[in-house]
């Protein structure tokens, strides 16, 4: 029977590396073995320790250099919207390959609950946005649903700055009640899907109108703080009461025939918007469509009548008493025995190991659990520059353009059926595998720093593995820190032979002792290299 009954033991070293993969972006083994000390609650919590908003950072300002780069942003506002797009994300990226954090993991999450995409926006737009979901990532999601309405980038993306009493645009009422809060629950009749109707639809954009923006926002990074939110400090839209439908709102029966009465001040308007929020989130349908997003992220994709029951409607119980604050309901999650598949006999044979990475998950991972040195800020600005560069190019290669969503679905792995299956395809497997990989091994220069995962170093001093010249140790070592379930029979041979090449192991003996010898890496990388290969382009490597 699924239960969220608290797992109160230590971790130890395969479900801290559980928590880990689906939690943080940066995992390696040290903080594996340091988390497996802890119980799942003292775990969640170490990951949870972060503060709503970072101390300020640095973006490109128009007419000055990024760090120590030459180029300048352009000054055209399609240039500018690319590379404040571009920093924005280089800034994030940075911070997931540096930091063991749910932090980042719950952002991008919530970006999928309330996707806009950069290229749509301007350039402090984008960096408002970002700082939105960077506050509310130890928030409240009905505050951050009451705060994206005026938010500027999904003012302009969903056309509700041009949506007025006398020309009516039900975009953004529309897209926050099919996929931003409640979501379609099954058709019963003509317009009507459970848990909303299309006449909801109309009344909500009738709520939304007169909250607009000022056009000449785009084009100024100071007069954006004319009109800021009394709590997160962050730049938003306004009311225009003379555009708004001042009339009251009836909704259908099912939200019982709610009747929210039309403000005609900014205030009353104000009212009125934070009326339409709570009636939405006082539906139970509400708790439970973000209960589902939050454990197809976090745990697995199927949801039977079982977990639905047992799991899906405590969860948004918990979030309906905490007024939808994600930290008590996250915690109850993945500090139970379900989340550790601790409920049955045989542990670890359905949620661990059930999700496939993202090309994200998969490029970072890679990079932090091989120790690979990254360049760093302080020394190798350009060369930080042009690595994070290379990696969200990677992930639009890989479909997974990150802050950027074709549309207002959002991402494919996280939105559409069958989720975590969308990120392999046959355009994208292809680059999965030679993206990450084989350019690590051979290296590759960025602004003068060679950016390598050096096998054979990595082997002999990371402390991952007993005496190298065993090669059964090499395997272990490997093994233990790259799949969820040691390989046996044909697998476990497979990747011998991918080591060894046909010979024995008593040649890899001679192999690695003639490198400690001698200091020539050669012989021994090109064992090393074969074998990382077939590790990281396997199947194992691809789930987490």
């Amino acid at each position: 029977m699924a239960s969220l009954e608290q797992k109160t033991t230590k971790l130890g070293y395969s479900n801290a590396y559980h928590l880990l993969r689906r939690c943080s972006y940066k995992v390696n083994k040290a903080t594996i073995n340091a988390y497996a000390n802890k119980t799942p609650l003292q775990a969640v919590q170490e990951l949870l320790n972060y503060s709503a908003l970072p101390n300020p950072r640095p973006l490109t300002s128009i007419g000055t250099t990024f760090l120590t780069s030459t180029r300048y942003p352009r000054a055209n506002n399609n240039g500018r919207r690319v590379n404040t797009g571009f920093s924005v994300g280089w800034w994030w990226l940075f911070n997931t390959v540096e930091k063991v954090s749910l932090q980042f993991r719950l952002q991008f999450l919530l970006h999928t609950f309330f996707p806009t995409p950069k290229e749509g926006g301007d350039l402090w737009n984008n960096y408002d946005y970002t700082e939105l979901l960077t506050y509310y990532s130890k928030g409240s999601v009905k505050s951050l649903a009451q705060d994206v309405i005026k938010n500027y980038n999904m003012l302009f993306f969903l056309n509700n700055n041009l949506n007025t009493v006398a020309a009516p645009n039900d975009n953004f009422g529309r897209e926050f009640t099919e996929l931003f809060t409640i979501g379609k629950g099954p058709q019963i009749a003509p317009g009507n899907y459970t848990n909303y109707t299309e006449h909801d639809v109309t009344q909500a954009q009738r709520v939304f109108t007169g909250v607009t923006a000022k056009d000449s926002i785009v084009a100024n990074q100071r007069n954006r703080f004319d009109q800021v939110n009394p709590i997160t400090k962050i730049p938003e839209g306004y009311i225009d009461p003379s555009k708004h439908d001042t009339g009251d709102k009836t909704f259908s029966a099912a939200f019982n025939n709610r009747v929210i009465k039309g403000g005609t001040s900014s205030s009353e308007i104000d009212t009125e918007l934070g009326d339409f929020v709570n009636m939405i989130f006082e539906q139970t349908a509400t708790a439970k469509n973000y209960a589902r997003r939050f454990y197809r992220y976090f745990v697995e994709r199927e949801i039977t009548d079982e977990i639905e029951n047992d799991i899906i409607a405590p969860l948004a119980q918990t979030l309906q008493d905490n007024d939808y604050e994600i930290t008590p309901m996250l915690t109850q999650l993945l500090t139970s025995k379900h989340f550790y598949d601790a409920e049955d006999a045989i542990a670890g044979d359905a949620i661990i190991g059930g999700l496939i990475k993202s090309p994200l998950e998969l490029y970072t991972q890679t990079l932090t659990i091989f120790e690979v040195p990254l360049p760093n800020y302080r020394n190798d600005g350009k060369a930080r520059r042009s690595l994070l560069s290379k990696m969200q190019r990677m992930m639009i290669s890989t479909s997974l353009n990150l802050f950027q969503p074709s549309d207002v679905n959002g991402y494919p792995g996280y939105s559409t059926p069958p989720y975590d299956k969308n990120f392999i395809t046959t355009n994208s497997l292809k680059l999965r595998y030679d993206g990450i990989i084989d350019e690590l091994l051979q290296g590759y220069v960025l602004d003068g720093f060679t950016m390598r995962l050096n096998s054979v170093l990595f082997v002999q001093n990371s402390g991952h593995f007993l005496d190298p010249s065993d090669s059964n140790n090499v395997l272990e070592g490997f093994f233990d820190l790259l799949f969820i379930r040691r390989p046996a029979g044909e697998r476990a041979l497979y990747f011998e032979q991918a080591l060894l090449n046909g010979l024995s192991k008593t040649n890899w003996y001679f192999v690695w002792k003639n490198y400690l010898a001698s200091n020539d890496p050669a012989d021994a990388e090109l064992y090393l290299n074969r074998l990382i290969i077939a590790l990281v382009k396997s199947p194992e490597y691809q789930i987490m």
